[in-house]
C-alpha cells in the first residue's frame, strides 16, 4: 500500500499489481479520479475499465491482497481500447462529441 500512497498526482502516474496471469493498473487522471484498467482479451484489444476515487482504489487493492479475483471487481466495463475509451462510453456528452468529430 505504501507505493500507492506515494504516487504523485501527476497525470498518468500509475500503480500496477500482477497476480498470477491477471494484472490491474490504477492510473491517476485528475483530482480524486483514477482509471482502473484490467487487460481482459488483448487479442481483441478488450480491457475492463472504470473510473474510481482514491478510497475505492484503496479498497480494491486491499481486497486483491486478501484474495479477491481481479477480473471480478464490481462495475468494470468492457472497452475496446482501439476504438473507444471509458469516457466516451460512460459520458453521453463526450460520446456525442466524439461522434460529431468522427463524421
Amino acid at each position: 500500500m505504501t507505493e500507492f500512497y506515494q504516487l504523485s498526482d501527476n497525470k498518468d502516474s500509475f500503480f500496477g499489481i500482477k497476480k498470477g496471469e491477471d494484472s490491474i493498473q490504477f492510473t491517476w487522471e485528475d483530482e480524486d479520479k483514477w482509471l482502473i484498467d484490467v487487460p481482459y482479451d488483448m487479442t481483441n484489444f478488450i480491457c475492463l475499465q472504470k473510473f474510481s476515487d482514491y478510497n475505492e482504489c484503496y479498497e480494491i487493492i486491499k481486497s486483491i491482497y486478501e484474495g479477491a479475483i481481479i477480473k471480478e471487481i464490481k462495475n468494470l466495463i468492457k472497452v475496446n481500447i482501439m476504438t473507444n475509451n471509458i469516457d466516451s462510453i460512460t459520458n453521453p456528452l463526450k460520446r456525442k462529441t466524439r461522434f460529431l468529430l468522427d463524421e
